[in-house]
C-alpha cells in the first residue's frame, strides 16, 4: 500500500479506533505493519524480534489512542513508539546472562537439520558480512535501507514515511 493510501485510511479509520472500534484499528495496523516491522528490524537486527516489537508498539498505541490529538501525528508517534520499545529490548537484552542464549542456539542447531556444512558456511559467511555493513551505517541509515529495500517502498515512499526529503532518503540509501 502505498504512502498516500495509508494517509488516507488514518484519516478515515482514526477517529472510528479512537472511538473503540477493532476493525478500523485493525485496517490501520495492517496498513502500517511492514514500516512498523521495518523500523524495529533496523534497530534489533532480528526478525522474529522486530515482529514482536512492533506488535507491542501497536497495542501501546491502541491502549493511549485516546491521548492522541492530531490524526497527522499517528504515524510519527507509531514510529517513535516502535523506537523506543525496540531501544528498551536492546537494553534489557544487554542485561540479561548470555548462557541462556547460547543454550537456545545449541538446542535450535541440535533440532533443526542443517544444510550442508559447505552451505552452511557459505550462508553464515554471507549473513555476517551483510549484518556488518548494515550495522556499521547509523540507525537512519539502517531504517531507510531496511525500508526501500526489504518492504520495496520507493524513495518518495520512505521520505513521506520517515519525515524527509526525497533527496535526504537518495542521499542515506
Amino acid at each position: 500500500m502505498n504512502t498516500l493510501a495509508v494517509d488516507l485510511l488514518i484519516r478515515r479509520d482514526l477517529p472510528a479506533a479512537r472511538e473503540g472500534d477493532h476493525a478500523a484499528y485493525g485496517r490501520i495496523v495492517g496498513a502500517c505493519q511492514n514500516t512498523i516491522t521495518a523500523i524495529a528490524l533496523s534497530i534489533v537486527r532480528d526478525v522474529q524480534t522486530s515482529e514482536d516489537i512492533a506488535q507491542d508498539a501497536f497495542l501501546s498505541a491502541w491502549q493511549h489512542l485516546r491521548r492522541l490529538q492530531n490524526p497527522d501525528s499517528f504515524l510519527p508517534w507509531l514510529r517513535q513508539i516502535t523506537r523506543n520499545l525496540a531501544r528498551d529490548h536492546l537494553r534489557a537484552k544487554s542485561r540479561a546472562p548470555h548462557p541462556v542464549d547460547d543454550m537456545e542456539t545449541a538446542i535450535a542447531a541440535a533440532a533443526d537439520p542443517a544444510p550442508s556444512p559447505l552451505h552452511a558456511l557459505i550462508d553464515a559467511e554471507q549473513h555476517a558480512a551483510a549484518s556488518d555493513v548494515i550495522s556499521a551505517l547509523p540507525e537512519e541509515s539502517r531504517e531507510t535501507l531496511l525500508l526501500f529495500y526489504r518492504e520495496g517502498q520507493s524513495s518518495k515512499q520512505v521520505a513521506l514515511l520517515l519525515g524527509l526529503s526525497d533527496a535526504a532518503v537518495r542521499k542515506r540509501l
